[in-house]
């Protein structure tokens, strides 16, 4: 219970809920334009919000694209002069300048550093009491689990990553199942943020084009069966942390291992609907069976069960359309692109 895990991008709900609860305090406004707290910023970005930097929809380029940097007087010179990719809301781009943003945003605000706010305005009303900022891997941290990949040979690597100090709102934090459990205890219970601040902050923002987004404020959205919600994030492929807020229930995943053929998101899914029957699916639907599927057997098992369900006719088209869309972007998602358009191209349909 109190052995540290690398959150990786699992660090982005922690920023999200403390510029949520600045928001609250009015220290910053969620509409104002970033370059209203930071004026060095290049006047080409004026249009760029601070909900969108934490959703990332600014279109800005992306810092990582400057290497292996861990100067932030020389990333930013860096980033200023890559070309901008998208207009605002133009396109959901995941891209680590828009955190680098937020901590610049935040240490402004406060006069702090963003170790020190995070300190005061999260970890510490929370209750976390070992939780640590530190991003780089070589590091040795009491009681911090080394974390490992899939090898190529079939065997496991140990995983190696360098987070620079100015992307610490993005990925760096390391926490225990103790203080997780903390912190979904004081966010469920309004210690945090109230209602209305939490609501806020889980509300998608809107494209240009009028469609909903699936990210907000550092929480990834995922739609459930009837209008419900779930948000959260996973982190490294590594760790997720997921909240089903008309349940009242957190889903808390920390590993130092990856599995080969599913993310944690959908573990903490399958989880969740062992407290909630028929969240997603009913439990003994072929749906519901295809899912589990993927995530022991992979692909082979998946098809099987989904083809049982067509040829009996269990899916309606559009169930059917849902669940193929979700284990091709499974699949996609861990690299195999291929069995995401075989599966599509399988069952007939047409799915970007």
């Amino acid at each position: 219970a109190d052995t540290l895990f690398q959150l990786s991008s699992t660090t982005k709900v922690f920023t999200g809920t403390l510029m949520s609860v600045l928001a609250e305090k009015r220290l910053v406004e969620y509409e104002k334009p970033v370059r209203h707290y930071l004026p060095d910023l290049p006047e080409s970005w004026s249009d760029v919000l601070l909900v969108d930097i934490l959703s990332h929809l600014s279109g800005l380029p992306e810092v990582l694209a400057c290497g292996e940097v861990e100067s932030r007087e020389v990333a930013l010179q860096c980033v200023y002069e890559l070309q901008r990719p998208a207009e605002r809301r133009e396109v959901f781009r995941y891209n680590q300048t828009n955190y680098f943003l937020a901590l610049r945003v935040i240490e402004t605000v406060t006069g702090q550093s963003f170790p020190q706010a995070l300190e005061m305005y999260v970890l510490k009303p929370a209750g976390m009491k070992s939780a640590v900022l530190n991003g780089n891997s070589r590091d040795v941290l009491a009681l911090r689990a080394s974390d490992y990949y899939p090898g190529g040979d079939g065997g496991i690597s140990l995983r190696e990553y360098s987070f620079p100090e100015f992307l610490m709102t993005a990925a760096g934090l390391n926490v225990s199942l103790t203080d997780m459990i903390a912190y979904a205890s004081a966010l469920s219970s309004d210690k945090l943020l109230d209602a209305s601040g939490k609501s806020r902050m889980w509300t998608a923002p809107v494209m240009a084009d009028g469609s909903a987004a699936g990210y907000a404020q550092g929480w990834d959205l995922d739609d459930l069966r009837d209008n419900m919600q779930s948000v959260g994030h996973e982190g490294g492929y590594l760790t997720t942390f997921r909240v089903y807020p008309e349940f009242d229930l957190s889903v808390i995943v920390l590993t130092n291992g990856m599995h080969a053929f599913f993310g944690l998101d959908e573990l903490a899914d399958v989880l969740a609907q062992s407290f909630v029957p028929d969240l997603f699916a009913p439990a003994d639907s072929l749906a519901y069976q295809a899912k589990l599927a993927f995530m022991t057997d992979g692909f082979s098992g998946a098809t099987d069960l989904l083809d049982i369900g067509v040829r009996s006719k269990e899916f309606s088209d559009d169930e059917l359309a849902e669940l193929v869309s979700w284990l091709a972007e499974e699949m996609t998602d861990i690299g195999d692109a291929d069995s995401a358009a075989k599966l599509v191209s399988l069952f007939g349909l047409k799915i970007d």
